[in-house]
């Protein structure tokens, strides 16, 4: 899905995304955070990251949370269209869409459930052969705000 989202067409994206690269599965797609293109887990290359290219917050709701001892399970939010998204192509904006953001180490999610509504700040790495996009931070909102999500 990090394929997807920065307008990459890598060999797994053909199964999670459609056409425009707009939606994303969080069922198995390991084109975010999982696999990258180049075959590497991004595990081995996190030290050599260095600053993200970008930094983006957005709200949304919590559809799955990460379990200890449960590898399928993961951070998944539905979230509201991002207008200033900078893609790799160039072109601009991130469509509403359910899409997992893989957790930085530091990150407690332990506050969180499913259903929540929350404004989630995440990172972006742009460079070739280092696509990668993790949560920095999440802050929960109110139970009654009003998000802006067509797509449930």
């Amino acid at each position: 899905m990090i394929g997807c989202v920065l307008g990459l067409a890598l060999p797994a994206c053909d199964e999670c995304c459609d056409a425009g690269g707009d939606r994303a599965r969080a069922d198995g797609c390991d084109c975010l955070g999982g696999e990258r293109d180049d075959g590497q887990s991004p595990k081995t290359v996190a030290g050599a990251r260095g600053e993200p290219d970008a930094r983006y917050t957005v709200r949304g709701r919590v559809e799955m949370v990460p379990v200890a001892g449960k590898p399928q399970t993961e951070f998944v939010v539905h979230h509201e269209a991002i207008p200033d998204f900078k893609r790799l192509d160039g072109k601009l904006g991130m469509n509403e869409m359910s899409m997992p953001f893989p957790p930085a180490k530091s990150l407690d999610l332990s506050a969180i459930a499913v259903g929540d509504m929350v404004e989630l700040e995440f990172a972006v790495w742009m460079k070739p052969g280092n696509l990668h996009m993790e949560a920095t931070r999440v802050t929960k909102l109110a139970a009654d705000a009003q998000l802006n999500l067509k797509g449930g």
